[in-house]
């Protein structure tokens, strides 16, 4: 397969890179009377031939390129299938939908400019029947894929508060501090650890810190009001982080020297550990368990679908 699948890869990757390519189509698969092609297969691929044809080469690319291919092949013969049990069902379309579809995608994607719209169509190499077609097919299949899929996946409080459960470790908001710091660094005719402790005597006699950072800090923030925002403790130096915890919001630690350099620190506020509540998080639960119930019934469907009818996968080699 891949000898075949590789040379096909190029012919098709060639016809998207110039003009008069010419590929030697043959049947990759067949439900019941419909049958799809290995161009239908490639052009279903889309940019995705061209993109691992940049990133890969050789081995690498055949492989990559024959998994793109088989997936892309999955995709057509449920297409497929859903179309044929469509078809089963006697689903007639009223054409007033496809015209209304065609409408709206006039307007949406086309500033409701018929003639880019057709013109449009004449560059991908459609008429406007052939156009109809596909619409019509694609809301066909939306039809019965929310039918058959979407209105019956069920979803209770109870599994949302369940898969809250499970993900606890997800939505743990860790502990923060809001801290402001002076930074006092060693100069000549200045000892930090005596000025820190003059600046914190001043700030317990009413002096603002913000204002004795502006005026004295070394660290960052200083002209701030030495505001390092918030912080998680696991953030910061142990030797920082123990005086922080000792804080309660308002006070201003002892002198704290770091190396050649002394700290004092102010706790603003501190926000203690909790969990996100699940209101916050109820729609993003919520949605992963539609989706993931949705593609549950989904595969389960398809798979009496594939019972229903003939399929049938031509090889490549």
């Amino acid at each position: 397969m891949k000898r075949i699948l590789q040379s096909l890869a190029a012919l098709v990757l060639g016809g998207a890179c110039g003009a008069g390519a010419v590929v030697a189509d043959r049947f990759a698969a067949q439900v019941n009377n419909r049958v799809i092609t290995v161009s239908d297969v490639f052009g279903s691929m889309g940019p995705a031939r061209q993109r691992l044809a940049d990133l890969y080469a050789g081995a690498e690319l055949e492989k990559k390129m024959e998994e793109a291919f088989q997936k892309s092949l999955d995709a057509l013969v449920e297409r497929a299938l859903m179309l044929e049990e469509a078809k089963r069902q006697e689903q007639k379309l009223p054409e007033q939908i496809v015209d209304g579809r065609i409408n709206e995608i006039i307007h949406d994607r086309f500033n409701n400019n018929r003639t880019a719209f057709f013109e449009a169509l004449t560059e991908e190499r459609l008429t406007l029947d052939e156009w109809r077609k596909e619409a019509r097919d694609f809301i066909t299949i939306a039809l019965l894929r929310r039918h058959e899929v979407g209105e019956k996946v069920v979803v209770t409080p109870g599994d949302v508060h369940a898969l809250y459960k499970q993900r606890n470790d997800k939505y743990k908001l860790p502990e923060k501090l809001h801290l402001r710091a002076i930074v006092l660094r060693p100069r000549a005719g200045h000892n930090p650890e005596e000025l820190a402790g003059e600046l914190r005597k001043r700030c317990a006699a009413g002096e603002k810190f913000e204002d004795l950072a502006r005026e004295f800090s070394q660290g960052s923030g200083a002209d701030k009001g030495g505001d390092w925002g918030w912080q998680q403790p696991g953030e910061l130096r142990k030797e920082l982080r123990a005086a922080a915890a000792a804080l309660q919001p308002g006070q201003v630690s002892a002198p704290v020297k770091l190396d050649d350099d002394v700290y004092l620190l102010k706790l603003e506020e501190r926000q203690t550990a909790s969990l996100k509540p699940i209101d916050a998080v109820y729609a993003e639960l919520e949605g992963d368990l539609r989706q993931k119930e949705g593609e549950r019934i989904y595969q389960q469907w398809i798979k009496r679908l594939r019972q229903k009818f003939y399929i049938k996968i031509f090889p490549l080699n």
